[in-house]
């Protein structure tokens, strides 16, 4: 607009006031500059730009309880089930050869609940359900007393004990009523068993209506064993409807299940990891045992079995082909389970006597295998991570971990990790002849 006004009096002054219009533009430009820095330096001002921009783009809210809801918003929400299940936790135990089954302890009670939430907002690929301008609905934030889990979610910016950052956005799609069983670790296979897929037993037991569809994270539509195993659970063949990662989504009337495991994303002190961390409901380990194992391809697999690590992630890498050198001279055979359909999946691991490998999702298979299939796990640290021990100690099995001989503080459970070989060679003899 200034250089509009510059030609305009261009024509109505004389040549010689050239000068005088081009410094009364840099006077204005440092004028302005001069405005902003004051500006900046005044707080009332920031907080208040501060202020705009969050209402318009992002939205602070509090981490709230069922209870809380149910208490201070009745009109919010309404259970439909509700109980106190016993969880339970069985520790690891490391390059020990008597591997007595370990017994499950018993821990509190969790408060297991489903709940119908009025006019809520759901975010794809997260756990956060958004109640209203104010709260947001997260269990596992809940129930961490203690704060010493971390959480990566698609619904959340930054958040701080009680509080969160999210992003506002406008809800495209909405629904009149819908199951929710999305969540933030929908693709990786034990947080989607086990957290997710579970809620299915409640969804049969309270025998709702057929025609209300079920919301899934997208990515359980695109890796085939995902929606072989939402096939084989989803028994009433409810629609399921793909849910776009980080969009989010207005729900009227939403089924909110809560997963009966407690099985934390990830964890702020990895040198601080306890077994008592990770939680199972027996019920629901039960529950999947006999609704999968059932489907079974029935083909016949290797007796011994080495889950390869080969074509996974270049997390917990180890001397993988050195190891296996010595597990071919006990007749052990390669197998990269993730080649294989969940029914043949099931097949190969609840046949199997002797089941070797790295640390890894592979090993959610667990649940399907017969009681006294004797499990080696490899590790680069005597972690008390219980998410395999606690599913093999249900199931009967023995389980082992073998892990790097070198001490290092650095307890990283993805970190690789050297095995020696002589020594698991000799400890692999009395293994196999026990």
């Amino acid at each position: 607009m200034f250089d509009y006004f510059k030609l305009f009096l261009k024509k109505l002054l004389p040549k010689q006031m050239k000068k005088v219009l081009v410094k009364m533009h840099l006077e204005l430009k440092n004028f302005k500059f001069w405005l902003i820095l004051q500006l900046l330096k005044d707080r009332a001002f920031i907080k208040s730009l501060t202020q705009v921009i969050i209402a318009n783009k992002y939205g602070i809210r509090k981490f709230v309880n069922i209870e809380f809801i149910n208490t201070k918003y009745p009109e919010k929400m309404q259970y439909i089930f509700k109980q106190q299940t016993p969880l339970f936790y069985s520790p690891p135990k490391f390059n020990s050869l008597k591997c007595e089954n370990n017994r499950l302890t018993k821990v509190n009670d969790h408060h297991n609940y489903v709940g119908i939430l009025n006019d809520t907002v759901i975010t794809g690929g997260s756990n956060l359900i958004i109640l209203d301008s104010q709260n947001v609905l997260y269990d596992l934030k809940k129930y961490d007393l203690n704060h010493r889990f971390k959480y990566n979610d698609e619904g959340l910016i930054f958040y701080k004990k009680d509080f969160c950052l999210i992003k506002n956005k406008d809800s495209n799609t909405s629904f009149k009523a819908a199951i929710f069983m999305g969540g933030n670790f929908s693709w990786n296979y034990y947080h989607l068993l086990y957290e997710i897929l579970i809620k299915f037993e409640q969804i049969d037991a309270l025998n709702l209506d057929s025609n209300i569809p079920i919301l899934v994270d997208k990515i359980c539509f695109e890796v085939p064993q995902y929606f072989e195993l939402f096939a084989i659970l989803n028994k009433k063949e409810r629609k399921l409807i793909p849910l776009q990662k980080s969009e989010q989504y207005r729900i009227n009337k939403l089924y909110y299940f809560s997963s009966p495991n407690f099985i934390p994303p990830n964890f702020i002190n990895e040198n601080d990891i306890r077994p008592e961390d990770i939680l199972f409901d027996i019920n629901s380990l039960e529950y999947l045992r006999n609704n999968l194992r059932p489907h079974s391809s029935k083909k016949v697999f290797p007796k011994r079995l080495y889950i390869s690590r080969s074509k996974a992630s270049g997390r917990r890498q180890f001397n993988e082909l050195d190891v296996f050198k010595i597990l071919e001279k006990y007749d052990f055979e390669t197998i990269l389970p993730e080649n294989y359909s969940i029914p043949d999946q099931i097949s190969m691991f609840s046949n199997a006597e002797y089941i070797v490998g790295g640390s890894g999702a592979a090993f959610t298979n667990l649940i399907y295998c017969k009681k006294n299939c004797k499990v080696i796990i490899f590790a680069k640290n005597e972690l008390s991570f219980s998410g395999f021990s606690t599913i093999s100690s249900f199931v009967g099995n023995e389980l082992i971990y073998f892990t790097e001989e070198k001490y290092s503080k650095d307890l990283n459970i993805h970190a690789p990790f050297i095995i020696d070989t002589i020594k698991f060679d000799k400890f692999l003899t009395e293994w196999i002849s026990l």
